[in-house]
């Protein structure tokens, strides 16, 4: 608690706003969908596809809908889901079926991306930006210069998006078409080029950095692609590829995740996988997991891992909540923090961890939901960090965020300063104040 309230008052020195969050009892799921959603659950015509924590203020959740009745695409949180705007007009074509991801920039919370894809309905379709927090939002030229150069098929949509975790301007993008292609960005979305996946095939396209820079993993030139004929990976930028496995379905995954030994998990059908090379070789995971259905993410707290079993194809459907230590990832069990397995309705399709408040968040096809962990702790390698930097307190903890070290830094120079660094201890910028 004086962690916490250390950091409140932090953030207070720095202007940003600290609001009221809901209400949440540690270990039990709380619904945060946005009011204004919650007729369309019992219609069954909701689906909630992803939620993001701003890393620089995570009481800053957005979250993608599929733009059900009069809703924008999106919706935005600044108090933990107590309260909800709605957000992302383009164009007044975001009604029906539609993924958007959402990226937000570590070092400026008003810096956005996001990549829609709107089935039948092409005019939203692409790659967007924002420099106002998600209220108004650009297509760049650059994006349809680079659709129209594509001719092997009709690559119009963003089916997935990842940011390279040392440079927000860096930005990998694929179609849910059935285009073999990759298209890479250096500039933020300005410009962009294609690459092809060779003896790749097939559509739902996911892409992903296979980096950590603070734990010294991987770099911005390694890759991974993988979709449900296959996997593929990247050392070099897209010059070669590397075909990984024929076996493992990855249907719909919705990020990987790095533990605190260097293992990688990543989700799939019909078990999440786990690489303990970066990617160059899998296993799939099965003691204590379910192989009927899908496991769309594996997330963990520094501590724990966490996952959960869906089936996309059956609803109502619900699946336990279910754990492993990082050390282990093999061996799952039903999360009972109360005693009882916790139950995640007609999901997750996604799963985000916020470090600071210790909170688990959930997309759910009919909804959002978010948990607190109890007696959660942040580690570094199964150990409590103690601020050892110079100019640091002695007794101010330090939080991960973005694979970054979150530190109130005290000295007579500069008071009360929130300060973000690698695990090695490297000085890497301040969050933006708002």
């Amino acid at each position: 608690m004086k962690t916490l309230i250390i950091v409140a008052l932090a953030l207070v020195v720095c202007g940003m706003s600290v609001s009221a969050n809901p209400t949440l009892n540690p270990g039990v799921w709380t619904e945060i969908t946005p009011a204004a959603l919650r007729p369309s659950i019992s219609s069954g015509s909701l689906v909630a596809y992803e939620l993001a924590i701003d890393p620089g203020n995570p009481s800053t959740l957005y979250a993608n809908t599929n733009g059900t009745g009069n809703a924008k695409l999106f919706w935005k949180t600044t108090d933990g889901g107590a309260n909800w705007e709605n957000i992302g007009d383009f164009g007044g074509t975001t009604q029906g079926v539609g993924f958007g991801r959402i990226r937000i920039d570590p070092k400026n919370s008003d810096h956005l991306y996001t990549g829609i894809e709107m089935g039948e309905t092409t005019s939203a379709d692409g790659f967007w930006v924002s420099t106002d927090g998600g209220n108004n939002w650009t297509r760049p030229a650059g994006w349809t210069t680079l659709c129209q150069g594509i001719t092997s098929g009709n690559f119009t949509d963003v089916y997935d998006l990842a940011v390279d975790p040392s440079d927000f301007n860096h930005v990998l993008a694929s179609s849910r078409s059935w285009v073999a292609v990759v298209a890479e960005s250096k500039d933020g979305g300005a410009t962009w080029k294609s690459i092809e996946i060779p003896g790749a095939n097939g559509n739902d396209y996911n892409i992903d950095f296979l980096s950590a820079p603070a734990r010294g993993v991987g770099n911005g030139n390694t890759w991974l692609v993988s979709c449900p004929s296959g996997i593929w990976r990247t050392s070099d930028a897209g010059t070669n590829w590397s075909k990984i496995n024929t076996s493992f379905q990855i249907m719909y995954h919705t990020g990987i995740y790095y533990s605190n030994t260097g293992a990688l998990y990543m989700g799939g059908y019909p078990l999440p996988l786990k690489s303990n090379d970066n990617g160059i070789t899998w296993q799939q995971i099965t003691t204590g997991l379910s192989p009927f259905g899908s496991y769309f993410v594996i997330v963990g707290d520094g501590t724990t891992l966490y996952t959960a079993h869906t089936n996309v194809w059956t609803f109502p459907n619900s699946g336990s909540v279910q754990i492993s230590p990082e050390s282990d990832g093999l061996t799952w069990t039903d999360y009972k923090p109360s005693g009882t397995a916790q139950q995640i309705t007609n999901g997750p399709l996604s799963m985000a961890y916020d470090s600071l408040n210790h909170i688990m968040y959930s997309a759910n096809v009919f909804g959002f939901m978010a948990m607190k962990i109890p007696g959660s702790t942040v580690t570094i390698n199964g150990v409590m960090p103690q601020a050892k930097l110079s100019g640091v307190k002695k007794q101010t903890s330090m939080v991960t965020s973005n694979d970054e070290l979150l530190f109130l830094r005290s000295s007579q120079a500069r008071p009360g300063k929130l300060e973000l660094f690698d695990l090695k201890g490297s000085f890497t910028g301040r969050p933006q104040a708002h």
